[in-house]
C-alpha cells in the first residue's frame, strides 16, 4: 500500500484561497493515494472554505479513497461542529469531535 499523500491547509481556507486550494486537492484526488489532511495552521475557515472540504470529501468517498486528518484546528472542528458536519469530513471519528 502506498503511503498517504499529506495536504497543508492554509492558515485561511477562504474565498480567496478556494481556486487555489481546489486545484490542489484536485491533483491529490487524482493520484489515486490515501490523503491526510494537516490542519493545524487553519485560523479562519469560511462558506467556500467548508463547501471545498466537504466536496473534496464527497468526490474522494466516489473514488474509494481513504482521507484522514492530522491535527486539524480547532477553527476546523468548531466549524463543522457548529454546522452538524463532521461526519461528512470525517471529524466524528476524532477524539473530542462531537455533533
Amino acid at each position: 500500500m502506498s503511503e498517504a499523500v499529506a495536504v497543508e491547509l492554509p492558515e485561511r481556507m477562504d474565498i480567496a484561497s478556494a481556486e487555489t486550494m481546489h486545484m490542489e486537492l484536485e491533483q491529490v484526488l487524482e493520484q489515486g493515494s490515501s490523503i491526510e489532511l494537516r490542519g493545524a495552521a487553519v485560523q479562519k475557515l469560511d462558506t467556500a472554505g467548508v463547501q471545498l472540504l466537504a466536496s473534496f470529501f464527497t468526490e474522494a468517498e466516489k473514488q474509494h479513497l481513504a482521507v484522514s486528518w492530522h491535527d486539524p484546528s480547532e477553527a476546523i472542528v468548531e466549524t463543522f461542529s457548529f454546522l452538524k458536519l463532521t461526519a461528512a469530513v470525517g471529524l466524528d471519528q476524532l477524539a473530542g469531535a462531537s455533533e
